[in-house]
């Protein structure tokens, strides 16, 4: 029988899930016992569970979710906060990843929306954590990377949790679309369309009056606001020209000097805001780079 393939019988999707809870199993007997590996091993999880999702019927993921994190539960009871914090969200966002992905929705969107899920139950996960059992998940981090006696890592944790969820579930995309591709599943195409100006747009300028309001929220922004940046980097550097060159130079030269200026201004904790207009910068010029480039085609 191929691993890889669409499960069609009962019998070969309990066999798949079988094959993904070891190893969903493994990797938190792995994160418990060697915390520092968690960080990287934490990464592969919602590749795991959407594949699971990916080639087995919708109707059996849930069996699979509850058996996978009854047994690594079982399994790691002796250091059970890691798999609650990394193996439950991992299995919630495999599912809504490997939903959306098959339904053709252009990939940026289908990452956000998962990152932003993945996100919220990880960070909904952590108070939990410490009422019902007493653990400081967080708290130990800090300490195992000796970040404890930094004032901003408090502010930052919300948008650091986002930013890891994105690079989870971009590792889970990356690794995945050829098997989706098997599937007729094809939304990998790069492309640039006005929603992602206006969402990238407006985080941008909702940083500022989160600054005064909610440090946390405004770093969530600037993390939502980069990523649409470094996706619109890597469509713009696909196509390069001396026009785009110039424009990003200048986006990257006037970000530098104004996040220096702006800076100088700031609030102790808060340097990382200063930076967002660098992204933003680049957005407004990726917009103005696809309406030239409009206009050269029609013409």
């Amino acid at each position: 029988m191929k691993l890889f393939r669409q499960k069609e019988t009962f019998t070969e999707n309990i066999a798949f899930m079988g094959i993904m809870s070891g190893v969903n199993l493994v990797i938190c007997l792995l994160c418990s016992g060697f915390p520092f590996l968690s960080i990287i091993l934490g990464l592969v999880l919602p590749l795991v569970s959407t594949l699971v999702e990916v080639y087995c019927k919708d109707k059996y993921y849930i069996i699979y979710a509850v058996s996978t994190f009854a047994l690594s539960l079982v399994a790691t009871l002796w250091n059970f906060s890691t798999t609650v914090f990394y193996l439950l969200p991992s299995l919630f966002t495999g599912y809504i990843f490997g939903y959306i992905s098959k339904k053709n929705y252009p990939a940026i969107w289908n990452v956000l929306l998962a990152s932003i899920s993945h996100a919220a139950i990880s960070y909904f996960t952590l108070p939990l954590l410490n009422i019902l059992f007493n653990i400081d998940l967080i708290e130990a981090f800090k300490v195992l990377l000796k970040l404890d006696a930094s004032p901003l890592i408090d502010i930052i944790i919300p948008a650091a949790i986002l930013a890891i969820s994105m690079i989870q579930v971009t590792l889970a995309y990356f690794l995945a679309i050829n098997e989706l591709k098997k599937l007729g599943v094809d939304n990998e195409e790069p492309k640039v369309d006005l929603a992602m100006h206006i969402v990238s747009f407006t985080a941008g300028l909702l940083i500022i009056p989160m600054y005064f309001l909610s440090l946390k929220v405004a770093h969530i922004l600037l993390a939502i606001t980069i990523y649409f940046a470094v996706y619109f980097t890597i469509i713009d550097l696909g196509k390069i020209s001396i026009r785009t060159l110039m424009f990003y130079m200048v986006s990257l030269i006037l970000g530098a000097v104004f996040s220096v200026i702006i800076g100088h201004y700031m609030k102790e904790g808060s340097f990382l805001i200063s930076l967002a207009i660098i992204p933003f910068l680049i957005t407004i010029s990726n917009f103005l780079l696809s309406i030239l480039n409009k206009k050269e085609d029609k013409e």
